[in-house]
């Protein structure tokens, strides 16, 4: 019997992604090996031509790997979801809510970036520790989390048999709370005890996991959000027809979150020299330029390469004006911004999916 040959298009892909996957492999080999540093190590920046033609390498390994996945797949989509049939009941449609979140969050934006270049001791301020900024990030996390707990309580009858979709909806609920409580050292900063003796020679020396392992926990975390909240949905967009059912469709983010969540990738200046840093901020780039020439509405194509060009820029406004950091306040400042959208498109997340089941649940029992 004959072996039925692979297609010549699966292969191509493959190996794309394969030469991408290599390329970020030799970057990290040569992070040990020729720059002679840890590939975690943070500082200012440093834009010689070795690390700019590295900078380039890591884009072109990322847009190889984009491109193995994308393949033949050419779906056409709005980014804004629908608002269906009209209902005297409702208020606001999921359209409108979707332009409010995306609003809201490049207002934050664009009013942090100017904050930065005009008052750049205030920018410093709001970045340290236990300032709004961070409480508001824990916050929006605690909020998110409940979001997903509520959502499978409120509508358990509704979802009775979808154990996956649960499973996911719980998954979500303990990754965001459990990172909640990481935020605000297991509640030592609300009730202000001391802490363990195992605990006080983390970095911080506060009761908390992460700061055991500060470095590898960020870059777990941010490039764990960006496979969540960019990477995951863009390749549901891709294969939307090889998932088997609407509920696991909602536990992936729609695309319009990935444009929420893509503010926090351009918030980079201690890190990045980091490849994973590098690597996040270009996926994002390429994603939402992929994203535009799939959107099928116009204005909506549009405003994905504005907020692309104005991410562009604000990543180069941070690179290229260093005396924005104040040192001496922290020089992780970006990182807190960073910290801060990454919960907002999170908790966006959550009241998305809220409401998509909740529309279900509703069409279902009329």
């Amino acid at each position: 019997m004959s072996r039925i040959p692979k297609s010549p298009t699966k292969i191509k892909n493959f190996v794309f992604i394969l030469l991408g996957v290599l390329g970020i492999v030799l970057i990290l080999v040569a992070d040990i090996f020729h720059f002679e540093k840890n590939p975690l190590e943070e500082g200012v920046p440093t834009f010689d031509m070795d690390h700019l033609v590295r900078s380039f390498l890591i884009f072109v390994s990322v847009l190889a790997i984009a491109r193995g996945f994308i393949g033949t797949n050419r779906p056409s989509i709005p980014l804004l979801p629908r608002n269906g049939s009209p209902s005297p009941n409702r208020v606001i449609g999921r359209r409108e809510i979707a332009k409010m979140g995306i609003f809201t969050t490049y207002a934050f934006s664009v009013f942090f970036l100017l904050l930065a270049l005009t008052w750049s001791r205030a920018f410093n301020g709001l970045s340290r520790e236990d300032r709004i900024l961070e409480w508001v990030s824990a916050l929006l996390l605690f909020s998110a989390a409940a979001i997903f707990l509520a959502s499978v309580i409120k509508f358990s009858r509704f979802l009775k048999g979808q154990t996956t979709f649960k499973a996911l909806l719980l998954f979500y609920f303990l990754l965001l709370f459990v990172i909640a409580m990481e935020e605000i050292s297991w509640l030592q900063r609300v009730f202000h005890f001391e802490s363990p003796a195992a605990f006080v020679n983390n970095d911080q020396m506060e009761f908390n996991f992460h700061n055991f392992f500060t470095g590898a926990a960020e870059n777990l975390y941010y490039g764990g959000s960006f496979f969540l909240l960019i990477a995951l949905p863009f390749l549901g967009l891709l294969y939307a027809d090889k998932i088997p059912n609407h509920f696991l469709r909602m536990a992936i983010p729609r695309p319009y979150i990935m444009v929420v969540a893509a503010a926090a990738f351009s918030f980079n200046f201690d890190m990045w020299d980091i490849a994973f840093t590098q690597i996040t901020f270009f996926g994002c780039i390429i994603v939402l330029a992929v994203t535009a020439k799939f959107v099928t509405d116009k204005v909506e194509k549009n405003m994905i390469w504005l907020l692309l060009c104005y991410l562009i820029l604000q990543q180069l406004v941070f690179l290229a004006n260093p005396g924005i950091i104040d040192p001496i306040v922290r020089d992780w400042t970006l990182t807190e911004y960073k910290e801060f959208f990454i919960p907002v498109a999170f908790f966006t997340f959550s009241v998305d999916t809220y409401f998509q089941i909740r529309k279900r649940a509703f069409v279902k029992g009329r």
